[in-house]
């Protein structure tokens, strides 16, 4: 220990800390040792149970919903929950209760091991993690996936509905079901992203309108617009098909709020791709092709 205090070169009260850590757990092995008692064998936990246990634990008391005229140490693995309780009552002292007639102490401590090490040795030489669980994307795994297999970025929430949630997370399996309007609403979007994916020529004209957001000023540099300018904003548009789109342009004006008009008497300036493809003059009309 004083190689090793010298050694670190630690303030004094982090000496001590370090001292606890390593002789601490010496003393209570020492305890654990004195005072674990040797394994019980099957016939001495029946006689135990038959004794202290099943005058209140049986077919016709059920106290606590337990009957151990049901159960046999020797079978463990047919009902492990109910030993685990079992053992963890003797741990505690809860049983037998008070008042009654208890066994000696070591008695009871070489149950509890002899059960414990019996559930251990089970569980090693047939471990059983439970049945996997079916674990669907939620939309927002949803969105990812299609942008990483299709390049295409796609808005979840306009096509699936909202995932359930457990503890604050929408990503636990166990919430995640997939319910008959679900799998529908999969096929549409599944039909829907496919089409924008390959091209449809088939498809009609539609009209996609984007704002700013409210409250956010006009006046000050947006992030991810061109430098020396201010305003404006910034969208993601999938074009489904390469033809000619015509795109309009409108200056804000005045609103609930009774603001100033802003942007009336500067120009705009349109980029697509980071090109500019386009810079509207004051005076000009915003509709463009």
């Amino acid at each position: 220990m004083k190689n090793l205090m010298k050694k670190v070169c630690l303030p004094q009260h982090m000496y001590r800390r370090i001292a606890l850590s390593l002789v601490v757990p010496a003393l209570l092995g020492g305890i654990d040792d004195r005072l674990q008692a040797a394994p019980m064998s099957a016939t001495e936990q029946r006689v135990l149970l038959d004794d202290y246990c099943a005058e209140c634990h049986n077919l016709d008391d059920f106290a606590g919903g337990l009957a151990f005229d049901l159960l046999n140490p020797e079978r463990l693995h047919e009902d492990p929950e109910i030993w685990e309780k079992v053992i963890r009552k003797l741990q505690a002292r809860l049983m037998p209760p008070s008042g009654q007639a208890r066994p000696e102490a070591e008695h009871i401590e070489a149950f509890a091991t002899s059960l414990a090490g019996a559930l251990d040795a089970l569980a090693l030489a047939a471990p059983n993690p439970g049945a996997p669980l079916l674990h669907r994307l939620n939309r927002s795994e949803y969105s990812n996936a299609i942008r990483d297999l299709l390049a295409l970025p796609v808005d979840a929430t306009e096509l699936l509905p909202a995932d359930d949630s457990s503890a604050g997370f929408d990503n636990i399996a166990n919430v995640l079901s997939v319910s008959p309007a679900l799998m529908q609403a999969y096929v549409s979007a599944a039909a829907k992203i496919s089409r924008i994916a390959i091209g449809d020529l088939t498809i009609s004209a539609g009209t996609s309108t984007y704002r700013p957001p409210a409250g956010v000023p006009q006046d000050v540099h947006r992030e991810g617009l061109p430098l020396g300018t201010r305003g404006g904003l910034a969208v993601e548009h999938v074009f489904p098909l390469d033809a000619d789109y015509e795109l309009e342009v409108r200056r804000s004006g005045r609103n609930n709020f009774i603001l100033p008009p802003t942007g009336l008497s500067e120009a705009i300036e349109v980029v697509i791709d980071g090109e500019r493809v386009r810079v509207l003059a004051a005076d000009a009309p915003g509709r463009f092709t």
